[in-house]
């Protein structure tokens, strides 16, 4: 997480590496994401978010959908396995870039659905 005001942009990682855990054996053809800003120290249930409404019921909805981006590769999952993605923010560039990362349990899987072991948001 970063702080306004006091986060500089050199604080904002350019690269990162995510772990996933299949939820059924299938493909990875997509990465969604959504976002959620604490606006309040002292009372930190007031947030701008835009998740999904069956991950987090607990704010209102906003006129903001989810973002979306293709993988360059479809990504074989297997339900209960990990797999890996690197998301990338490249110099100058305001768009998330991702793609699959070699992991041991991606091995000949198709289909779909892979949830993120950080999700659901906290409190959900």
């Amino acid at each position: 997480s970063l702080e306004l005001g006091v986060a500089d942009v050199d604080d904002i990682p350019t690269r990162r590496e995510l772990n996933f855990v299949g939820t059924a054996t299938g493909t990875a053809n997509v990465v969604v994401w959504w976002f959620e800003a604490q606006l309040s120290n002292e009372d930190p249930s007031i947030v701008l978010t835009n998740a999904p409404k069956v991950i987090d019921s607990r704010h209102a909805a906003t006129c903001w959908g989810q973002a979306m981006a293709d993988l360059p590769s479809a990504m074989p999952v297997s339900s209960g396995a990990a797999a890996g993605v690197t998301m990338e923010v490249p110099f100058g560039d305001y768009q998330l870039k991702f793609r699959a990362t070699s992991t041991p349990s991606q091995t000949g899987a198709s289909g779909t659905a892979v949830r993120s072991i950080n999700a659901p948001p906290p409190g959900a």
